[in-house]
């Protein structure tokens, strides 16, 4: 029963639930058929409205297209109607001009209202008059500005007559040239990387700015206002005005560069050597000899008897001084910053565009001043090399050397510039180079084909030509760092296999001028041909002096890169002629030499001769032999007395004869030869002593205490001691 109850319970709730939910669906479906009415309405509504309002909202945008087409045409007209009314309204200011550098800025944007203006009728209305009338009021305000830029650029603008200036900038310039030592140092051949981001000295250093654009003036002291008002004028008259301005400005700036330049090269030509030397500085001195001292190098005269023949003037127009190349340098190391002045001036009032044309204009007459005057340098030396003074090559070294260290600065400072401009200091090293390429060349020449070699010295001494020729390879190591540029390279293949290209082509050079010295030489010796011993003892002086100055200078350990045999090869030859100078003793040899003639008391009388015992083989230059101990005539010992029969006497008498007058005769001759070197000289004394003696003594004690004359001092009169002082004295007149 309970369970029935329940579910009739649950089927009234049902049924209850039920008749609330249709309830509810007729209430909704009776909202949703009012909701439908009453959008239907308002779409009815909506297109009622469209209806109405779409023919105003074209009205409307009609109104609105026609009003923006009147604002346009009143701004067209208002744009056309300024350039017609343009020269009315600064036609008063043009004319009367600026006046004053604060008027700058308003008196040019009046001139770009007119070459708008200008612009305008030109490409719309070129028959218009108010063309010609802005035309010329532009053309008259152009000149008006080209004039106020000329006025303000001349007032600033003065040549530096102070020279001092200029010098200070150019010892101020040392840093940058030691920086430039250090690369060149390191790859003289080649271009160094890390050069490339190496920078010059500010080129916009206001003091020196200042000082040489005449800025600081008692009449306005902000140097800043009048570079901003020339930079101002500079501007417009570059986009308006280019060619007259460029031509305008290049003129102004170039003349004061020249004056400025010549200012200088009058200074130096009155100043002397050690002055441009202190000039220079340390940083810049050593480029131009490699030594710090008051000389460039020593002059060498080569052919004095050739030079001779020729009018003093000409030598005189002909020989280059040192002061000349100091004073060429400190010009051109001038002239390099005074034209980082002018490109500082130039990039702080020209527009970027033109600076490097202007700059190109505005150093081109200088440059090629310093170009000309380094090629007459050039010039002469061909002249003087004609004239067979090869020396004058060496002072177009130190140039060469200057221009390779200075050519990074001058390569970053002309960068961008006319062709004709950048390449003409490399043109002039091209020159300088075949200049003494050449020269080196014709002086390998003049050794081998000497038309003078019957000239030879009379005592057989050094040759003027052989210590000028050595003097001349001395002076060329000073340059090492640039032979390999004007060294004519024979041997490719070790030159290749070097590792320094200048000591290896150097060494190349030295042998090939040994080589023409040797046969040089040889040839001239001939001259000596009735007189052979001279003529060993010319060869013997000359080749000593060559080996000794090679030596000394360390031109022997860089020719011997290349050749390693050249000490011995010399010390061969000096033993040869020396060989050949001791010959002329031979005649006094043979009259007492015991061993080849033998007398009646010589101990080998009858024995083998010894091979090893000739007088032709010199005794070993370390011998120990000494004079000591040797008896005169009144110390010798007694041997027993042998009775001679006359043939014998008189054998030894012509002996002694013989060997006095032969002894007296080389002695003698010998008063004309020379040996002017110490070394060389005791070493040939103290050899002779030590052969000669050593066989004189040996005859002297045989035959002293043999009575074999009554009258034995005339025919002893030589002691060994006396022996040895006459070669003692040998030489010593002339040496």
């Amino acid at each position: 029963m309970l369970e029935l109850e329940d579910d009739r319970r649950k089927l009234a709730n049902a049924t209850n639930s039920l008749a609330r939910l249709k309830s509810l669906l007729t209430s909704s479906s009776d909202n949703c058929v009012k909701m439908v009415e009453t959008l239907t309405k308002f779409d009815d509504r909506l297109l009622k409205l469209e209806e109405t309002v779409q023919p105003v909202y074209k009205e409307t945008g009609n109104l609105q297209r026609q009003q923006e087409n009147i604002n346009f045409s009143l701004k067209r007209l208002d744009y056309v109607i300024k350039f017609y009314t343009v020269a009315g309204e600064v036609e008063p200011n043009i004319i009367n001009g600026p006046g004053s550098s604060s008027m700058y800025a308003d008196y040019i944007a009046d001139l770009n209202r007119l070459t708008e203006a200008v612009r305008y009728f030109e490409h719309n209305n070129r028959e218009s008059p108010e063309l010609m009338n802005c035309g010329s009021l532009l053309e008259k305000g152009g000149q008006i500005i080209e004039k106020e830029f000329r006025q303000n650029m001349s007032r600033h603008s003065e040549e530096i007559k102070k020279v001092d200036i200029i010098l200070d900038m150019i010892k101020a310039n040392g840093p940058v040239i030691q920086k430039q030592q250090q690369s060149f140092n390191k790859s003289i051949d080649n271009n160094n990387d890390d050069q490339e981001s190496e920078k010059l000295p500010s080129t916009t250093q206001e003091p020196d700015l200042y000082k040489v654009f005449k800025l600081a003036d008692r009449r306005n002291g902000n140097p800043e206002k009048i570079l901003h008002d020339l930079k101002l004028l500079a501007e417009w008259l570059c986009h308006n005005r280019n060619q007259d301005f460029v031509q305008l400005y290049s003129r102004l700036r170039s003349d004061v560069l020249s004056k400025s330049l010549n200012n200088l090269r009058s200074y130096l030509k009155s100043s002397t050597l050690g002055s441009m030397i202190n000039m220079l500085g340390a940083h810049l001195s050593p480029l131009l000899g490699g030594r710090k001292n008051l000389h460039l190098m020593k002059r060498i005269d080569i052919s004095t008897a050739t030079l001779s023949s020729y009018d003093s003037k000409d030598l005189l127009d002909l020989n280059i001084t040192e002061p000349e190349i100091f004073a060429y340098v400190l010009t051109v190391t001038g002239l390099l910053k005074l034209m980082q002045l002018e490109l500082a001036l130039i990039e702080r009032i020209i527009p970027v565009d033109n600076q490097k044309i202007i700059f190109s204009r505005v150093i081109l007459l200088s440059l090629e001043s310093a170009y000309h005057e380094g090629e007459q340098l050039s010039t002469r030396v061909k002249r003087s090399v004609q004239k067979q003074d090869f020396s004058s090559a060496l002072f177009l070294l130190p140039v060469l050397r200057y221009h390779a260290y200075m050519r990074h600065s001058f390569d970053l400072l002309l960068d961008g510039c006319d062709s004709q401009v950048s390449h003409r200091l490399h043109s002039l090293v091209v020159t300088l180079q075949t200049t003494i390429s050449k020269t080196l060349e014709e002086f390998i020449e003049y050794i081998k084909s000497d038309q003078h070699h019957h000239r030879v010295p009379k005592d057989g001494t050094v040759h003027e030509l052989t210590s000028n020729v050595m003097l001349f390879l001395v002076h060329l190591q000073s340059y090492l760092d640039i032979l390999s540029r004007v060294v004519t390279v024979t041997d490719i293949q070790s030159l290749e296999l070097s590792g320094d290209k200048n000591r290896i082509a150097f060494a190349q050079y030295i042998w090939r001028v040994l080589s023409a010295m040797g046969l040089s030489l040889r040839k001239r010796s001939e001259s000596y041909h009735n007189e052979p011993s001279l003529q060993s003892l010319f060869l013997l002086n000359n080749t000593f002096y060559i080996l000794k100055t090679l030596t000394t200078s360390s031109l022997l350990s860089i020719v011997s890169l290349y050749r390693s045999n050249v000490r011995d090869d010399y010390q061969a030859q000096i033993h040869e002629f020396k060989m050949g100078y001791y010959k002329c003793w031979n005649k006094v040899i043979h009259y007492i030499d015991e061993i080849n003639n033998p007398t009646l008391l010589s101990p080998q009388r009858s024995g083998t001769m010894s091979s090893s015992s000739s007088y032709s083989t010199l005794p070993n230059s370390h011998s120990s032999y000494s004079l000591s101990g040797m008896s005169t005539i009144g110390s010798h010992q007694q041997q027993p007395m042998i009775r001679l029969k006359d043939k014998d006497r008189q054998i030894i008498k012509d002996k002694f004869a013989g060997f006095n007058k032969e002894f007296e005769t080389v002695i003698q001759s010998h008063r004309s030869y020379a040996i002017p070197d110490r070394d060389l000289r005791e070493e040939i004394k103290k050899e002779l002593i030590q052969w000669l003696n050593r066989i004189y003594f040996q005859f002297y004690e045989r035959y002293v205490a043999v009575e074999f004359t009554k009258n034995v001092h005339k025919y002893i009169k030589y002691t060994p001691d006396h022996v040895s002082q006459s070669i003692c004295l040998l030489f010593d007149e002339l040496a």
